[in-house]
């Protein structure tokens, strides 16, 4: 299959994974963010307070199924396949999600790489539910993690 990003050939879709991935979240696909948190990283606790604080924006880079079923009211939905530098605010720190961390991880060097400062959501959305953080869909309704 052809690289989303041709020039960055690490971002590559990948097939999905037996659990229905889309991505290559979670153990076994490649791009899974450190459970630690690293320097580049962010829990959901601290993301929520930064955007909530307007020092940060929150990307959500799943893609639109998954969007509907629930997100993030603070989040701008710009799916990892589309995603470029230019779509995303300059002079704020950037935090990106996807469902676990691993898509959000490719999003975040892709976007490190055009200047941004930017951090990953150790742990995706799934984080985000476990933390007690709302998930929501379009309609205000409450929203799943898919």
């Amino acid at each position: 299959m052809s690289p989303q990003f041709p020039q960055f050939p690490q971002f590559a879709r990948r097939a999905p994974e037996p659990d229905g991935d889309s991505g290559a979240d979670g153990p076994g696909g490649g791009g899974e963010a450190a459970v630690d948190g690293g320097p580049d990283e962010v829990d959901a606790s601290t993301a929520h307070r930064l955007v909530t604080e307007a020092r940060a924006v929150l990307i959500d880079v799943r893609e639109h199924d998954e969007w509907l079923a629930g997100h993030a009211r603070e989040a701008t939905h710009l799916p990892l396949g589309r995603l470029t530098c230019e779509q995303v605010e300059s002079g704020r720190l950037v935090i990106v999600v996807c469902r676990s961390g691993g898509r959000s991880q490719r999003a975040a060097e892709l976007l490190r790489h055009g200047g941004h400062e930017v951090r990953n959501l150790v742990g995706g959305m799934h984080a985000w539910l476990a933390a007690g953080l709302p998930v929501h869909r379009d309609d205000g309704s409450h929203g799943e993690i898919r």
